[in-house]
């Protein structure tokens, strides 16, 4: 048996943010639970009276979750390679280049920290803002090779075909062929944005990492009113809605969690503050619930997008070490150029198996790149030692070991890494 010991993350194990009081009375925490969460629905159905539409109806369902803690390290830039598809049915909804050009500059601005409103941070939280590094190009090649703009353009003739309603045995119609939509590029290789019509009261969705249904295709599908700036447009005109789906795709949930309240599990993500509920519309003057400042104006907020400015250091965290595990592909796929960066710690997400006899330890991350992979033990003596190979997978066995925490050893040009294991 293999059990992985990461003690800086120790709290992935557990299901509450640290600091939340959880000791307390059943029957009292209910009586208080109820009450609030009436006070509260009132509030929010009074602040929605004439919102017509919601940014976004993306679940939870088969997300994987861990707190993620806001340590961060010098990386290098990733780079994600979008595909979109223009499905429309009307000259209205066959928006033009411009707007999707204008699309990716606030991509690459939020995710990068280098928005020009990012100024508006409150002064609670300039400490805790987080640069994704993240960089998103427009997929130069199909996934035969051929040379492509990244831009697919599709004529259908249903419409609203953007919504989640429109489905066909479990089918999303925007996202197959078949039923007057567009085909995904290879998902794992490419991140595919759906741009339509949609009359079922939500601008954007997205799907989570690790999917349960086989029926779901992976990828993002956003109203064409949504797209880009939009100068006409009052709530959703400044792109902000692919920002925040890709923030789900990329594994960030809501700031509340799956659920309201105080005591819940949250957004698993230490250094945004728990939060009641979430807030809709205008910004407003400072909001405060669970006894602290609420991050309203964070990218994952349902507010207008003028009001969403920044992502966390612990929301960056996050998104990377999804994008260096699960969406690897979309690291690895030399689309958008021919550098493939490594992960601030590859030990961290390196896959670790046990096998019969001993350890089976996969280092995809570190492909074309030269380095020593160690196993010492208790008392820095080495057991056992390889240079890296062309597969990056190394069989450790082992006999007559003696139970207990072994380290791995990764040496990678003038840094090394120590990953602490338990063999039993």
């Amino acid at each position: 048996m293999v059990i992985l010991v990461d003690h800086e993350k120790i709290l992935a194990m557990g299901f509450v943010k640290p600091n939340r009081m959880t000791y307390f009375r059943q029957s009292d925490e209910s009586i208080l639970k109820s009450i609030l969460v009436f006070l509260w629905s009132l509030f929010m159905l009074c602040s929605l009276q004439g919102q017509t539409f919601q940014r976004c109806n993306t679940t939870y369902k088969g997300a994987p979750q861990g707190t993620v803690s806001s340590q961060l390290h010098p990386r290098e830039i990733i780079e994600i390679p979008i595909v979109f598809h223009v499905v429309w049915h009307t000259e209205e909804d066959n928006i033009s280049d411009d707007f999707i050009f204008s699309q990716l500059d606030v991509l690459n601005a939020d995710y990068n920290a280098q928005n020009e409103d990012i100024d508006m941070v409150p002064e609670e939280f300039k400490n805790v803002v987080g640069n994704a590094s993240i960089s998103f190009c427009l997929a130069t090649m199909t996934p035969k090779g051929a040379p492509s703009s990244g831009i697919v353009r599709k004529q259908t003739d249903k419409a609203n075909i953007a919504g989640q309603d429109q489905m066909v045995e479990g089918l999303r119609s925007i996202k197959n062929k078949s039923l007057g939509g567009s085909n995904a590029w290879d998902t794992k290789r490419y991140l595919n944005i759906w741009i339509g019509a949609r009359n079922d009261g939500l601008i954007g969705d997205a799907t989570f990492p690790r999917l349960e249904d086989p029926n779901q295709v992976e990828g993002i599908v956003i109203s064409y009113k949504a797209v880009g700036i939009q100068p006409h447009a009052e709530k959703f005109n400044l792109g902000r809605t692919l920002t925040h789906e890709i923030g789900h795709y990329f594994n960030l949930l809501h700031l509340t969690g799956s659920e309201t309240g105080c005591y819940t599990d949250g957004d698993f993500v230490e250094d945004t503050p728990t939060q009641f509920d979430n807030y809709f519309g205008a910004c407003q003057n400072p909001v405060y619930s669970c006894g602290s400042r609420d991050m309203d104006l964070n990218f994952m907020s349902f507010r207008d997008d003028p009001c969403l400015v920044f992502f966390t250091k612990g929301q960056v965290q996050r998104m990377r070490e999804t994008l260096f595990t699960i969406r690897y592909g979309l690291v690895s796929s030399r689309i958008c150029g021919m550098s493939v960066p490594i992960p601030n710690d590859p030990l961290k997400v390196a896959q670790v198996y046990m096998r019969a006899g001993g350890v089976e330890v996969a280092l995809p991350t570190l492909i074309n790149r030269e380095y020593t992979l160690e196993l010492y033990d208790v008392l820095g003596r080495i057991l056992w030692k390889r240079n890296n190979n062309p597969a990056h997978r190394y069989q450790i066995q082992y006999s007559n070991h003696i139970p207990g925490i072994y380290f791995l050893r990764l040496n990678l040009e003038d840094k090394t890494y120590i990953k602490k294991i338990y063999l039993n």
